[in-house]
């Protein structure tokens, strides 16, 4: 009975160094991704590309779009 707990104890073990390692993995992963998109954010500097990013435009006359706490003004809509 002792040698069967044993190798229980070995697969509990194992279990845990795989799940351990998968969520090691996952979290390296999310945080390169998150570091990829930052970068990729900072890197804007028009309106039209502020936009493609989804972020919701400011429905005022002109058109502006704020992400990063910059502010990007449509150049198609001026004020006469």
């Amino acid at each position: 009975m002792k040698q069967f707990a044993g190798v229980l104890s070995k697969r509990k073990t194992a279990f845990l160094i795989v799940f351990f390692l998968f969520i090691l993995g996952a979290g390296i992963y999310a945080w390169q991704v998150n570091m990829s998109n930052r970068e990729k954010l900072q890197s804007i500097d028009s309106f039209e590309e502020c936009a493609a990013t989804g972020v919701p435009i400011r429905e005022i006359y002109p058109e502006q779009c704020v992400i990063n706490g910059k502010t990007f003004t449509n150049p198609a809509q001026s004020i006469q």
